[in-house]
């Protein structure tokens, strides 16, 4: 019996993650292709509490890619209430092979960035690398 409502419990949960998860990646694709930056599924993942976003660019653009990301995801957010963490945000670029660079923001920073509260070098002093 414990066996039977754990599979339950186990599969009513996997079920509203992957919902939780398609109901923010088709709105944040929408977004970044108004931008002409595209992402597929693989490239969204939200996992414990922080969503994951991976973005192609440049070495020199990564400051403008980073913007793109979070204030994508921030627009989002504002429009549903979900409980996450942190935002992630991965951008991979071609040098003599390929490089990538990481920052992280919390939900508050990304919010505040994508309502107007904080300006650009605010915020690019509150993200981690």
């Amino acid at each position: 019996m414990k066996i039977k409502f754990t599979l339950l419990l186990l599969f009513i949960f996997s079920i509203l993650f992957s919902i939780e998860n398609e109901s923010l990646f088709n709105p944040i694709r929408s977004s970044l292709q108004r931008y002409r930056h595209t992402i597929e599924e693989k490239d969204f993942d939200i996992n414990n509490g922080t969503i994951y976003l991976e973005l192609n660019g440049r070495r020199t653009n990564q400051k403008s890619m980073f913007l793109l990301g979070f204030y994508s995801i921030g627009r989002q957010l504002q429009k549903r209430n979900f409980n996450f963490r942190e935002v992630q945000i991965i951008i991979h670029y071609e040098m003599k092979n390929t490089q990538q660079i990481t920052a992280k923001a919390s939900i508050e920073s990304v919010l505040a960035l994508s309502q107007g509260r904080l300006s650009q070098e605010q915020f690019f002093n509150e993200i981690a690398y």
